[in-house]
């Protein structure tokens, strides 16, 4: 007899494909943001939330920013400072001073930053939705408590006889 594998060997297999993001976009959305641009931050801030950023380092300098932004003007220097103040090496975690210096290098331009959120936006609510659909998946192949015998007994109906 052929070897044969369960019916639900595909399920098992890990889905390897990459979840979708844009770290040049998120990139941007910082740069434009961190060069001291306030409308930048009008737009990055009424499109955003740190959740919506993909890579962790991301979410903790937006969430930096959103801090300062109580207080103070949101910029490069404000940011790292907060950042430092955050203890746990938080600075040093998100790249240091010159990961945030590099960001603002490689920027091409903050006249475009309500499409770079758009696009960070977009790979959020994508992978959200993957999220949801990996929950169900998970769901789909858990038993059913309420299903898992009938109620009342079983009862078999009688089809009716033509004669």
């Amino acid at each position: 007899m052929p070897y044969r594998q369960s019916p639900d060997w595909e399920a098992q297999i890990t889905d390897l494909r990459p979840v979708p993001h844009s770290f040049e976009a998120e990139e941007q959305v910082l740069a434009s943001v961190l060069c001291g641009d306030p409308d930048a931050w009008k737009v990055a801030k009424r499109m955003l939330q740190p959740a919506d950023f993909y890579r962790d380092r991301h979410q903790f300098i937006f969430s930096a920013m959103l801090r300062v932004a109580k207080t103070h003007g949101v910029n490069q220097i404000t940011v790292a400072h907060d950042l430092a103040l955050q203890g746990k090496d938080l600075l040093q975690a998100c790249g240091g001073e010159a990961y945030l210096s590099m960001l603002i290098a490689n920027m091409m331009s903050s006249v475009f930053i309500e499409d770079y959120c758009w696009v960070v936006k977009d790979c959020s609510e994508r992978r959200a939705k993957l999220g949801k659909a990996k929950e169900l998946q998970d769901e789909a192949r858990q038993p059913s408590k309420e299903n898992s015998k009938p109620k009342g007994g079983v009862r078999l109906i009688q089809a009716p006889h033509n004669e």
